[in-house]
């Protein structure tokens, strides 16, 4: 919840209680008399209204305590699963940035293999990393293995279809394999998507 939102609830927490507390003041001057408050028939308690106001006010704030400390009781469980699975996912996430950054450092230093090996351990982690799909599909294309680069390129498109480094490569991979026409229809999907 916001601060400046939990601020405004506490605020009007606080003047609901003193207008109520004031409210309860004013009506016991008002009728100065006890209240007989019967608790079986023979036994009774007199007390002053304010006495009685405040009292009912003070059972009200502790019977809506009760019930949102059971609530919070209860959703426990959930939030708690939630934050493990949050973290988990951060973690993932973390890792396999980690390993995709290495990936790139080791293409870029010439170590194609080591690069591979990274690409392949961040997919492991992330089936849906569409720099690491991209890359080795090019890898693949680079190995004359046109038909698995375009799948890998495919799957990368089918995640996002606007990616154009992913359509452009795509359109690669087609044109390695001297298929023209499936090389000039994702071109022109790229111009049609990108005036």
């Amino acid at each position: 919840m916001p601060p400046v939102f939990e601020d405004a609830v506490s605020l009007k927490l606080v003047f609901g209680f003193l207008f109520f507390a004031t409210l309860s003041c004013y009506v016991a001057f008002l009728n100065p008399q006890e209240v007989d408050l019967h608790l079986t028939q023979s036994y009774s308690l007199q007390i002053p209204t304010v006495v009685l106001l405040l009292g009912t006010m003070a059972m009200g704030v502790a019977i809506t305590a009760l019930f949102n400390g059971l609530h919070e009781v209860r959703v426990l469980p959930a939030r708690l699963s939630w934050s493990f699975r949050n973290h988990r996912q951060k973690t993932q996430r973390l890792r396999w940035e980690k390993l995709y950054a290495e990936a790139e450092n080791a293409l870029i230093g010439g170590d194609a293999k080591k690069a591979l090996s990274l690409f392949q351990k961040v997919l492991s982690i992330n089936p849906e990393h569409i720099p690491s799909l991209r890359h080795l599909g090019d890898s693949m294309r680079s190995e004359g293995k046109h038909d698995q680069a375009a799948a890998m390129h495919g799957k990368a498109i089918r995640l996002a279809p606007r990616n154009i480094q992913a359509l452009y490569s795509l359109a690669e991979d087609y044109a390695a394999a001297n298929q023209r026409g499936k090389e000039i229809e994702i071109l022109q999907q790229i111009g049609d998507d990108n005036p």
